[in-house]
């Protein structure tokens, strides 16, 4: 299983982030997905693509009573485990595809910026059913795929009367 967080000059540049440093005050997508947090009390929960654990964190200081954080990176976990300790998170290093998930285990099983990655979605996604309790839930959030591009170019071109917008990317 290779992770390329777990390449130490990636992983260094990554921690430099104002994400990794802020947590989930510095991730631009938090102040939408909190809103579409529900009351985590009691709940035991899973937490697909952990990373730093700041989602778990939350999840633990907001009344969950266990959160299961899978990440496939052996540098994000230790790290993890070093800036948001919790004996209610149990820290696993796995590739969230190959990860059996229990069956009816999970008030929520939650992911982000993660699934995008994901090759088998839908395998993914039929176990992430089969490990939630009933009336459990899956909150996931996923990049923008124009958030992937490095540069753009802009071409304008008129045919037959026609007038033409072609926006031209380059994709990491």
């Amino acid at each position: 299983m290779k992770n390329i967080y777990d390449e130490n000059e990636f992983f260094n540049k990554y921690l430099n982030m104002g994400r990794s440093k802020n947590g989930l005050l510095g991730s631009g997508e938090w102040e939408s997905l909190e809103k579409q947090m529900p009351d985590v009390s009691g709940f035991n929960i899973l937490d697909l693509g952990s990373g730093l654990a700041w989602h778990a964190k939350y999840f633990i200081n907001h009344g969950a009573n266990s959160v299961d954080a899978v990440d496939s990176s052996i540098n994000m976990q230790e790290r993890a485990k070093e800036i948001n300790f919790s004996e209610k998170i149990n820290y696993i290093i796995s590739d969230i595809e190959e990860y059996e998930i229990a069956e009816n285990k999970y008030d929520l099983i939650f992911s982000s910026l993660v699934l995008h990655y994901i090759k088998g979605y839908k395998a993914l996604v039929s176990k992430v059913y089969k490990g939630l309790k009933k009336g459990g839930i899956f909150l996931f959030s996923v990049e923008h795929p124009h958030l992937q591009q490095r540069a753009a170019k802009t071409f304008y071109m008129t045919r037959k009367g026609i007038s033409y917008v072609f926006l031209l990317t380059t994709i990491f």
